[in-house]
């Protein structure tokens, strides 16, 4: 008899005699967020980037150019380990990754302190720091790494 381990939602399991499920987190490439004072919305290319996301009636987006797209899907990023914006909008044909600056000041309750070659992030409240926004080639830009799971389990054949 083949014993599978299976993934469940804590990442881990034993069935009779197989060995535990593990996860290795691994990074491939950095992801680039642009901290864009005219957009309305969170905007993210690719659902991979998203802590979570879920399907929601579809919207349409107009795009800097004047065009107009439709999206079906919003979620949750995680720029920094306390930085956390919600409501992001999935676009997959646009090819930059936005924060509004704005919706990000106004809902997580922050504050941006902009200088010359930085954006500080801010707790309104605590006063602690979220993160840093680095300033090049004109726009403010954080850079993440992109992290992808891959799970592995052994199996323990029976006879």
């Amino acid at each position: 008899m083949n014993q599978l381990g299976t993934l469940s939602s804590k990442a881990h399991c034993i069935i009779g005699n197989v060995l535990p499920l593990f996860c290795v987190v691994s990074k491939h490439d950095q992801v680039t967020w642009i901290f864009d004072s005219g957009a309305i919305d969170h905007v993210i290319s690719s659902l991979k980037y998203f802590a979570s996301y879920r399907e929601i009636i579809p919207i349409v987006v107009k795009l800097p150019n004047g065009q107009q797209t439709t999206t079906t899907f919003s979620g949750t990023i995680q720029l920094t380990n306390s930085l956390f914006p919600y409501d992001v909008l999935y676009l997959p044909h646009f090819t930059f990754n936005l924060v509004s600056i704005s919706k990000l000041a106004s809902f997580l309750r922050c504050q941006l302190i902009f200088s010359v070659d930085k954006c500080l992030i801010q707790d309104i409240i605590t006063k602690k720091m979220s993160g840093i926004v680095d300033a090049k080639d004109g726009l403010y830009k954080l850079k993440i790494p992109s992290r992808s799971m891959t799970c592995v389990s052994f199996v323990n054949i029976v006879f």
